[in-house]
């Protein structure tokens, strides 16, 4: 048996090598005294072979002098013994990430972050690249979990998985294409498919969750706004804010990024695939997310569809003019004008508020503030909420 103990920061990470057994005890808590006061302790699990319950105890002696203890890459034996014994309910305890290829596997969807692979038949992998922290992958799938308990038509989570220096979550899926290539091999179906995509949409958009179980939408709105320094002054701010708040609350399920690369197509029937940005919120958030990449995008970006979206730029502007009378279930001209223009408007919150995250490389400075300058004169003029009220109280 071999104890190594390193320093990061207010942390203390003990490798714990061999066996810990009632033979070294006593030397493994000689051992142990080095960690002294620190704010947290990980015990890093890789290299231990087997734990008996006198270091069981060790353990938790450490636990009742340090409050945040943690336990990880733990073997699936030695994972059994912390979750047996109970001690996964008092601490933090992590499995040993299994580590899978994906070389050969075809590509069957790309997000910002992350790439989705086909591993089988009956599995799909979203790796994200390196730089994302675990900590993000972790939530993603709880949030997964939790959308499919409670009735979003998303894929079953599996593990948590390993490939290189990159993170990622394994899903369950079958026969999986997505809604993209659907669409590409079959154009004559367009309007069909944009129905069931719909349907999907309003599913989830009928779904009511309890308060706080995901994001609240105005809140991640509040955090992308308080980075606005650079295009908004202090007072533009407040506005931007007010905007937000003056939106009804609702407690229903969005997505946050739907569009046809995060929409899987198997056998028919169409799954979400991308659940890092779920939230609860209104409905408009989601339909200005809609308009943003079908419509805002499609028109000022048109050449970078194909590599965003799967989509050429005629594709996406006709799929949104299919969109707006099968979600509202109306052909009422007026009233898809009017929700339309409300729509545009208040797409550009969102291209505003992700003016700071877009990559150096995708726009010039130029276009970032011409964009800003845009935005302000369509939100800081006038009463949104009130121009739209009765729009919006209808979705």
């Amino acid at each position: 048996m071999e104890i190594k103990i390193k320093s990061e920061g207010n942390t203390k990470i003990v490798s714990i090598i061999g066996k810990l057994e009632i033979k070294n005890i006593a030397e493994a808590e000689s051992k142990l005294n080095e960690i002294g006061d620190t704010e947290k302790v990980i015990f890093d699990c890789e290299e231990l072979e087997y734990i008996s319950s006198v270091g069981l105890r060790l353990i938790l002696k450490i636990g009742k002098k340090i409050k945040n203890v943690s336990i990880k890459n733990c073997s699936d034996e030695v994972f059994d013994v912390f979750q047996m014994t109970g001690f996964a309910k008092m601490f933090d305890v992590q499995k040993k990430l299994r580590e899978i290829s994906v070389e050969g596997a075809k590509v069957i969807g790309n997000g910002t972050v992350s790439t989705i692979y086909r591993i089988s038949d009956d599995k799909i992998a979203k790796f994200y690249d390196e730089g994302v922290s675990l900590e993000k992958i972790k939530e993603e799938k709880e949030r997964a979990e939790l959308a499919f308990l409670n009735g979003v038509p998303t894929a079953i989570s599996y593990d948590i998985v390993k490939n290189g220096n990159r993170y990622g979550i394994i899903f369950e899926l079958l026969d999986a294409k997505n809604l993209s290539e659907v669409i590409k091999e079959n154009p004559d179906q367009l309007e069909n498919i944009v129905d069931k995509e719909v349907q999907l949409l309003k599913k989830f958009h009928k779904m009511s969750f309890e308060k706080n179980a995901l994001p609240s939408i105005k809140e991640i709105g509040h955090t992308y706004v308080d980075k606005l320094n650079n295009y908004c002054s202090a007072d533009e701010m407040k506005v931007l804010h007010k905007l937000i708040d003056d939106v009804p609350d609702r407690n229903t399920f969005l997505h946050s990024d739907f569009h046809p690369k995060n929409i899987i197509d198997s056998n028919g029937e169409l799954f979400l695939i991308d659940m890092a940005d779920v939230s609860l919120g209104h409905p408009i958030f989601d339909l200005c997310g809609v308009y943003f990449s079908n419509v805002f995008l499609a028109k000022r970006y048109p050449q970078y569809m194909p590599q965003i979206l799967g989509l050429d730029a005629e594709i996406l502007l006709k799929r949104f003019k299919l969109f707006l009378p099968k979600y509202f279930e109306t052909d009422d001209k007026k009233f898809l004008d009017t929700a339309e223009k409300m729509l545009s408007e208040f797409a550009w919150l969102k291209i505003l508020i992700l003016l700071p995250e877009e990559p150096a490389t995708l726009t010039t400075a130029e276009d970032k503030n011409e964009r800003a300058e845009l935005a302000k004169k369509i939100l800081l003029t006038g009463d949104f909420v009130e121009k739209y009220r009765e729009i919006l109280e209808k979705l």
